[in-house]
């Protein structure tokens, strides 16, 4: 499947972190667009960075309408490695099922700790609340992405980091909710 703008968003089954329950991602699109932020693991500094920026944000979001889902695999206990989930659904994929039904494929060794993502890394670990918080079974090369699906289920925008340090901008994704909107 291709999970480009355009395209119907994919089917899969996650697990809600407060409650365990099996849900379909499309729970997420429903009654609002969702923006789905599939992790690389909730301890990745760089998914961290991005959380802080979506929570520093959540009021333009919640303005916008929009249903921020926040995606992992590995370990429940890792979501708690996040401190800055409160305000947004975790959800787990621990088959990584979501993850492949959104192209979203394990980098290389390079991808995830190459030259491109030095700066980042120590950028992101010099912020409080945005250190390296371990892996707890997740996946170090596990390239994460973020989408927008209106609720009609159109993939509205898609990102999929070429390496582990290339979140795409709040702005950018608050523009496509706008124009949703609009």
């Amino acid at each position: 499947m291709s999970c480009n703008v355009g395209d119907e968003a994919p089917e899969a089954l996650v697990e809600d972190y407060d409650t365990s329950e099996k849900l379909s991602l499309s729970w997420t699109w429903a009654t609002r667009p969702a923006v789905l932020v599939f992790q690389r693991y909730f301890g990745c500094p760089f998914c961290q960075d991005q959380i802080s920026g979506l929570v520093r944000d959540r009021g333009r979001f919640m303005d916008a309408g929009a249903r921020v889902a926040l995606i992992g695999h590995g370990e429940r206990r890792a979501v708690e490695l996040g401190q800055h989930l409160a305000p947004f659904r975790a959800l787990f994929d621990p088959t990584r099922a979501a993850y492949r039904a959104f192209g979203l494929d394990r980098g290389s060794l390079m991808d995830a700790t190459g030259p491109q993502v030095w700066v980042p890394f120590l950028k992101a670990h010099r912020t409080p609340g945005v250190r390296q918080r371990g892996l707890r079974g997740g996946d170090l090369r596990q390239l994460p992405g973020t989408f927008v699906v209106d609720t009609d289920g159109m993939i509205r925008f898609a990102h999929r980091n070429a390496n582990a340090a290339d979140n795409p901008s709040n702005d950018a994704i608050l523009d496509v909710l706008s124009e949703i909107a609009g």
